[in-house]
């Protein structure tokens, strides 16, 4: 059951692991053509999983995996849900690329979701794990890994609000409620990373969007 309605949006969970630790990034979309609902959530979550094997696993420790996506249909209350932990593309759970050790399970990179702002428009966030220690100059990630991770973010911006293979758009957003008042959503027009290590302190205290 959707615990947010909004008219054609959809929320993506990506999961995985880092040392037997889980983690999961969310995703909001407004989906909307002429595929089916569950046909759409099922090829978007498909389409999640293999940005991640592609574009973030290759900058992250080899003791981190994505594993699966899960999905819910915002649309209605009693929105369908689902779930894909494979495609044709890549074999899943998916390590990353970086030998060596990484830093503890609560350290991340802070990626943030970019929209207008306003009163009922905040930026989203999501912590991306596995950093390894190579990558870093104590509490902060070293210039080409930051560049690198950028560009990453650059290309999966693009490729996520990418249509659909039946030509159903997809678009990015953060989904903001505040008072009871109904849910909004604010496109993202950007992802950018944050050269500043997040710890699970930092991350308890800045808190806010998704």
């Amino acid at each position: 059951m959707a615990q947010v309605v909004l008219s054609n949006a959809m929320r993506f969970s990506v999961h995985g692991h880092v040392n037997g630790h889980a983690w999961t990034n969310i995703w909001d979309f407004l989906v909307a053509g002429p595929t089916t609902r569950p046909t759409a959530a099922a090829q978007k979550a498909r389409l999640m999983l293999d940005t991640y094997a592609d574009h973030i696993m290759p900058g992250v420790s080899a003791g981190t995996t994505v594993d699966r996506c899960s999905w819910v249909d915002l649309d209605s209350i009693d929105g369908e849900t689902g779930e894909e932990n494979d495609t044709s593309a890549n074999n899943f759970p998916h390590a990353g690329s970086i030998i060596g050790d990484e830093l503890p399970g609560n350290c991340a990179v802070l990626v943030r979701k970019i929209t207008r702002g306003g009163r009922r428009y905040r930026n989203g966030r999501m912590y991306l794990p596995g950093v390894a220690e190579s990558q870093t100059d104590g509490n902060l990630l070293l210039a080409a890994p930051l560049s690198n991770l950028q560009n990453a973010l650059n290309t999966v911006f693009n490729v996520v609000n990418a249509p659909l293979p039946a030509g159903d758009t997809c678009i990015l957003g953060v989904i903001g409620q505040a008072g009871g008042t109904p849910a909004v959503f604010n496109n993202v027009s950007s992802l950018q990373a944050e050269q500043l290590i997040a710890t699970q302190r930092r991350r308890l205290r800045t808190h806010s969007g998704s």
